[in-house]
């Protein structure tokens, strides 16, 4: 792979970095609330610097690569954040491999290359620790910022003749027009989802990525775009009532009659207040989201934040689900999973099958 020149300033950072994280110890089970939910370790450790976690179920059908956005979004957030950890939960339970690096810089173009080499290097490392067969199908999902990394991945992967079998770009941002116009015969089989809603600068809209789809589908590719429409809250509150350690759907009801109380929705379930469009950006009107929370019994059980269990953020992030903006949603993971699984040797198996049987 070829290496690009970096500033001597960054190549001290790095050294630096590598000398600190040498010294803190490897964690084989971070995660206590994801261990109790998905009944999988998540692993910790350092490449090159950077943090990366990953989970290697038995006998593993595929190896998925995690790319995690710009703003606040960190590596983790896979295997922390309300509308990320049931998809996390479905791959493993399906015997995906799964792994997230953090970025070095977010993403960007100028070390995209360095990136690069430290999601290799996090693999290998992965095959050494759990012996996990260094052939399996490769996959990648990315959120926002980290779908132009992830398409730019798609393209290089393909060029080196290592081709992702498949890919899922949630709310893509600052995906190239250049881009766009010139790799759809370069990618695997691919699901887009957009917001409805999302009027973020920069954010690739349904009307970029639709003819970008209907390109590849015509090459032959599996393709789809999706829509994440604006919806009103119910008395399960998205899918807050369905995980464990939320109270179940008495106190999700309690919550969302809260809600309405303080004015964060209307009696019909609509969200009334405006949210920021990304994250990480202060809003005023999130103290009425924090009155509605101490209304209810959730003190004592969901702590400001935790590791350890449900916190006061995934509130705010299945808010934000519904209000179809600039945010991942959990509800094509189905879709996703179905297509992973299609594009692994078993899928094919059970495909070549079903044909033979219609003859």
């Amino acid at each position: 792979q070829a290496g690009g020149h970096y500033p001597a300033a960054n190549s001290t950072f790095s050294r630096i970095s590598d000398d600190i994280t040498s010294l803190l110890p490897d964690q084989d089970c971070v995660f206590p609330y994801f261990r109790r939910y998905a009944g999988a370790c998540v692993s910790h450790r350092y490449v090159n610097g950077q943090s990366f976690y990953y989970h290697v179920p038995k006998s593993p059908v595929g190896y998925v690569v995690l790319i995690h956005g710009a703003g606040v979004g960190r590596s983790e957030d896979w295997f922390v954040r309300i509308n990320r950890i049931p998809m996390m939960k479905k791959l493993i339970d399906y015997g995906f491999a799964v792994s997230a690096v953090q970025s070095v810089a977010q993403w960007t173009m100028i070390t995209r290359q360095r990136d690069l080499r430290n999601q290799d290097a996090a693999f290998w490392q992965i095959v050494a620790e759990t012996r996990m067969d260094p052939s399996l199908p490769v996959f990648a999902v990315c959120v926002s910022r980290g779908c132009q990394y992830q398409g730019w991945m798609a393209e290089t992967f393909e060029i080196q003749r290592r081709p992702l079998k498949a890919q899922y770009m949630s709310i893509p941002w600052g995906v190239t027009r250049q881009f766009l116009a010139r790799s759809s015969d370069r990618m695997p089989p691919t699901i887009v989802a957009v917001g409805g809603s999302d009027n973020v600068p920069l954010v690739n809209t349904r009307s970029e990525m639709q003819p970008w789809v209907d390109e590849m589908r015509a090459l032959g590719v599996e393709a789809n775009l999706y829509v994440n429409k604006r919806r009103d809250v119910d008395d399960c509150f998205h899918s807050l009532c369905k995980l464990p350690e939320t109270g179940g759907l008495e106190m999700t009801r309690e919550l969302v009659s809260k809600m309405r109380s303080e004015g964060v929705i209307d009696s019909n379930g609509t969200i009334v207040i405006p949210l920021p469009a990304m994250q990480g950006v202060e809003n005023p009107y999130e103290r009425l989201i924090v009155d509605a929370y101490m209304g209810v019994n959730y003190v004592q059980d969901w702590p400001v934040f935790s590791l350890d269990g449900p916190m006061i953020d995934w509130i705010y992030q299945e808010l934000s689900e519904l209000q179809g903006g600039h945010r991942h949603t959990s509800d094509f993971d189905t879709a996703v999973l179905n297509m992973f699984l299609r594009q692994t040797y078993y899928g094919r198996v059970n495909a070549l099958a079903r044909r033979e049987g219609h003859r």
